[in-house]
């Protein structure tokens, strides 16, 4: 799963909280407001966490402003839309992303 954070102190802190909870030693909060990384995982496949503090070819704010929510009972969770995805995975460019855009593409029958 792919969680993308603001990247801003106040998200720091919250994420050093949740990764104390965790169990799990925190990255530097200079390295989070850097521009050295912008991921790091938690755990292990089929079971990993990533977190984002940057996803190259998007704006945070722009798309926050026009992603959906989905309510898992106990709060609602932001997801990014399915134009913002498809241009994140083509900027990103891997063959992994590649063959996700076309998998996308042929699910919501876009061309």
């Amino acid at each position: 799963m792919d969680i993308w954070v603001n990247k801003i102190p106040d998200n720091y802190d919250l994420l050093a909280n949740a990764y104390q909870e965790f169990g799990a030693p925190i990255f530097s909060k200079e390295d989070f407001l850097s521009n050295k990384f912008d991921v790091w995982g938690i755990g292990v496949e089929t079971n990993k966490i990533e977190i984002m503090s940057q996803v190259k070819g998007l704006n945070f704010d722009e798309c926050l402003a026009v992603c959906k929510l989905f309510d898992i009972g106990l709060f609602e969770v932001p997801f990014v839309n399915l134009h913002h995805l498809l241009k994140a995975k083509a900027v990103a460019g891997r063959f992994k992303d590649k063959a996700d855009i076309e998998e996308l593409m042929k699910k919501n029958k876009l061309d």
